[in-house]
């Protein structure tokens, strides 16, 4: 006999490799031209220390712990006619809220994601300019990269704090395709400028439908990350 049917299904566009991935690869993809003091043969590569929600806060909200895991990006670079490999270590950490949608059904819809990602410094000076990024900015970025996420605006803007720092989180509203593209659903989408935090940048990524207004939730989780 087959076991109990999980009805609660994963949008395609709000998926973890669609949106989430975005933003994963903004940090060694904005450092193009900006790693010209490199030299040597190996690759140059930097790695990030996990940035997390705690436990309790995560229980509170209503959302899950999906995964955390490394996501490297590696881009070549040439410097006075000779190439140079250099490789990002980003870890993103990933929660996600079940939702009913009118008519489309119950998804695992509502994301949370924080990045850190390395601040890339070389002889005391950082090249990863995701430190210096405003939030449209880094928006622009993931769209230019995945584009199921569509007609973003910009809805209101507040300051939070992160590890401790007060940044800025912009949420904008905007469109998702859901099943292949067959459903338009409004969504929410918040980012939060990054914040220093021992070596790393560290933002925060939310989506959500706007039929759940997750705006207080989201502020929990930003405000309560570690690193």
């Amino acid at each position: 006999m087959d076991g109990p049917r999980d009805d609660t299904r994963r949008p395609r566009a709000l998926g973890r490799r669609r949106l989430l991935g975005g933003v994963a690869t903004v940090g060694v993809g904005a450092l193009s031209g900006c790693l010209g003091v490199l030299t040597g043969d190996e690759p140059a590569r930097f790695s990030a220390s996990a940035a997390t929600v705690p436990d309790a806060t995560v229980d509170e909200t209503g959302y899950g712990h999906q995964r955390t895991e490394e996501v490297p990006v590696t881009r070549t670079y040439e410097v006075g006619g000779q190439s140079r490999d250099v490789e990002a270590v980003n870890v993103v950490a990933e929660y996600e809220r079940a939702v009913e949608i009118p008519v489309v059904g119950r998804f695992r819809a509502a994301l949370f994601a924080v990045l850190a990602t390395p601040q890339v410094e070389v002889l005391g000076r950082s090249f990863n300019p995701v430190g210096e990024m405003s939030t449209d900015e880094l928006v622009a970025m993931v769209q230019q990269r995945y584009d199921t996420i569509r007609d973003l605006r910009r809805e209101s803007e507040r300051r939070v704090t992160v590890l401790g720092e007060e940044t800025r989180a912009t949420r904008y509203a905007g469109t998702a395709l859901l099943l292949a593209g067959e459903v338009r659903v409004d969504v929410y989408l918040t980012v939060t400028e990054a914040v220093a935090a021992d070596g790393d940048f560290v933002l925060g990524v939310a989506a959500y439908p706007q039929v759940l207004d997750d705006r207080d939730e989201v502020t929990a989780m930003v405000q309560a990350v570690t690193h």
